[in-house]
């Protein structure tokens, strides 16, 4: 997987930090940057505590789509808030909720059938070939290929 949110904001020249909770895709961003020349620190976290950095500590919070995967999405956005220096930007992203409802290949239905329940928070309903694709991949749920 390319992580082009490295590639992006740093070839640009900004300073930038990325807060993950995943070791996994923090180390992606790292080899990323090494890879690209690019300078980058690295933060592994929940984004609904962003204690470790101080009130106005940014310029930009630029949060694409993890919001789907937060139980509770005020507690996000109050830190970002607070992290954010006065007349920062917040930018962000969010899922098509029709992925949750019909699976990533609804263009393809002759017919579109609900497959699963709103909220999509429960993976007992998912078809087991897409939920084995997920895990044998290492990708959220509402991004299967297969």
């Amino acid at each position: 997987m390319e992580v082009n949110r490295v590639r992006f904001f740093a070839a640009l020249g900004a300073n930038v930090t990325i807060f993950d909770n995943s070791p996994a895709q923090l180390e992606r961003d790292r080899q990323v940057a090494l890879r690209e020349g690019l300078s980058i620190q690295t933060v592994e976290g929940d984004m609904r505590d962003l204690s470790i950095f101080p009130d106005a500590s940014f310029d930009l919070v630029f949060h694409p789509v993890s919001n789907v995967f937060c139980p509770e999405v005020r507690p996000v956005w109050r830190e970002a808030f607070r992290v954010l220096r006065h007349g920062g930007l917040l930018l962000s992203g969010f899922a098509n909720p029709i992925y949750y409802m019909f699976g990533t290949h609804a263009d393809e239905q002759a017919s579109l059938k609900i497959k699963y329940a709103i909220p999509y928070s429960d993976l007992k309903d998912m078809d087991p070939t897409e939920l084995e694709v997920c895990i044998e991949e290492g990708i959220p749920s509402n991004m299967v290929t297969a």
